[in-house]
């Protein structure tokens, strides 16, 4: 079984239903209480009823932009949950199939070309990155694509830094939107209005934070396309039970002499992103 087909029999409890919780309690003996963490005997192979799930009876296309430069963690986690939600398709695309270097020197390989795509995204989706955006941002075949597929795209969404390249193309105008905070100001050069959350959605879009960000925004979406049962058992499904080490994950959280190193580290990417912005805003 793949990946994809996983989840039509994964055997998941749904998490706060009144149905499940009946279906337990019936096979439960009097006075027994429900344990999460005991498993079904072997080769029970009990039932399970996803029907709670929402999930449609048609494919769902996915589309994710992968590039140079892109961050990796953004496009796995995110292509991790949506590829898991029940009847999507998730398609990493570019201009080529040939290896795309990420931003941790890992190498990926888009699925599908810009033009092998036909079918209409529910969910068009652009993930941040680093050195390499730039040139994403003044790429006016990539700039066409995404203005292209996004006429027809249900949601058209970001993580990171890959909300400057949906406002390039004019696709956050006039939008509240979220992004990684190194960047995140740059909105307002293109139309956008900035905001300091994880996740912001307005009407269509859908923007969040960058880095580990990409799962709460994957999270989020899996509850906008299917419902709170789904979003519990992918959260469960994938352990994620957010503990962190350092609670540095913003600004305002981290060490002054973190944050003013990671600044300076990355003034050269501000500079240029800022110039291609300009750039772009010039031929407009």
């Amino acid at each position: 079984m793949n990946r994809r087909d996983a989840i039509k029999t994964l055997g998941v409890t749904l998490a706060g239903s009144a149905a499940a919780m009946e279906a337990i309690n019936a096979q439960a003996t009097p006075g027994q209480k429900y344990d999460p963490l005991q498993p079904p005997a072997p080769g029970s192979h009990p039932k399970h009823d996803m029907r709670s799930y929402a999930i449609p009876t048609v494919r769902q296309p996915v589309l994710i932009l992968v590039y140079p430069g892109v961050n990796l963690l953004e496009v796995a986690s995110v292509q991790q949950i949506f590829s898991r939600m029940g009847n999507t398709d998730v398609h990493l695309v570019w201009k080529t199939k040939e290896s795309i270097n990420t931003d941790s020197d890992v190498t990926i390989q888009a699925s599908d070309k810009f033009a092998e795509v036909e079918d209409d995204a529910t969910i068009l989706h652009v993930p941040g990155g680093s050195n390499g955006l730039s040139d994403v941002i003044t790429d006016k075949e990539v700039i066409a694509y995404l203005v292209k597929k996004a006429k027809k795209a249900k949601y058209i969404t970001s993580t990171g830094s890959g909300s400057l390249v949906l406002a390039a193309a004019g696709l956050l105008n006039g939008y509240q939107a979220a992004g990684h905070w190194m960047t995140r100001d740059l909105l307002k050069l293109m139309g956008a209005k900035p905001l300091t959350r994880r996740v912001v959605k307005d009407r269509n879009r859908i923007t969040a934070a960058g880095g580990a960000g990409a799962l709460d925004f994957a999270f989020f979406v899996s509850t906008e396309l299917r419902n709170a049962n789904m979003t519990a058992a992918l959260t469960l499904a994938n352990e994620y039970d957010p503990q962190p080490v350092s609670k540095a994950g913003t600004p305002q959280t981290a060490p002054a002499a973190v944050t003013q190193m990671e600044w300076a580290m990355n003034a050269g990417l501000r500079d240029d992103l800022r110039e291609a912005i300009l750039a772009v805003k010039s031929k407009k």
